[in-house]
């Protein structure tokens, strides 16, 4: 499924004490595990399945470090038995104001062209 949506990429994403943490212990591939998982959540609505070995799979990574990135850093969090990230939820929670505003816009008869 194409899609044009994106996520914002903060530019001094690394400087989180626990983006930190996880670049001490795995360096680049823990970092690219977590941004492989945040895409993941972004379009699964902020909610995907504990399923290391699948998501292990889907990254070409080992299950091992996958789990780590995810359970290790305190950059994830659980929500009924699925793995969530404040992150996301912020992200989905911008996402849906602008949505919102567009549509009232729509409603309200939109931005009107001139000739």
């Amino acid at each position: 499924m194409k899609s044009s949506f994106y996520l914002k990429h903060d530019l001094d994403a690394r400087e989180d004490d626990k983006m930190r943490a996880l670049l001490m212990k795995l360096g680049a591939r823990g970092y690219g595990i977590y941004w492989m998982v945040v895409e993941d959540l972004y379009r699964n609505t902020g909610r995907i399945a504990r399923d290391y070995a699948a998501m292990g799979w889907t990254y070409h990574e080992p299950i091992k470090n996958v789990k780590e990135v995810v359970e290790d850093f305190g950059l994830f969090y659980d929500k009924d038995g699925k793995i969530a990230c404040r992150r996301v939820d912020r992200g989905l929670a911008e996402l849906d104001e602008c949505r919102e505003r567009a549509r009232e816009a729509g409603r309200q008869g939109g931005l009107k062209r001139s000739l």
